[in-house]
């Protein structure tokens, strides 16, 4: 998805890809500025970044809208049904 959005001539993706800000206790308290800091866009409309471990981190979703209300978040999710199978065997 990361490669798929960063050929789109009106989205901005950084260079370096997790920047795993807002679950990463050491990145998120230097603060929202320091974030902004590792977006450089040239002019795109739209500027996201793919971090999948937000998606696993409880304070994530409070500390995204605290910082951005208007956010829109794509969350891919890569065979759902056969790793939940999985996990439920794992966990028997």
């Amino acid at each position: 998805m990361y490669n798929a959005l960063n050929q789109h001539p009106e989205i901005y993706m950084p260079v370096n890809k997790e920047l795993n800000f807002y679950f990463k206790e050491k990145l998120f308290n230097k603060g929202i500025k320091y974030y902004e800091s590792l977006f450089q866009p040239k002019g795109q409309q739209v500027i996201g970044e793919a971090s999948p471990g937000y998606i696993c981190h409880p304070l994530v979703p409070k500390r995204i809208f605290e910082t951005n209300k208007d956010v829109k978040i794509i969350c891919i999710l890569r065979n759902p049904v056969e790793r939940a199978k999985l996990e439920f065997r794992l966990n028997d």
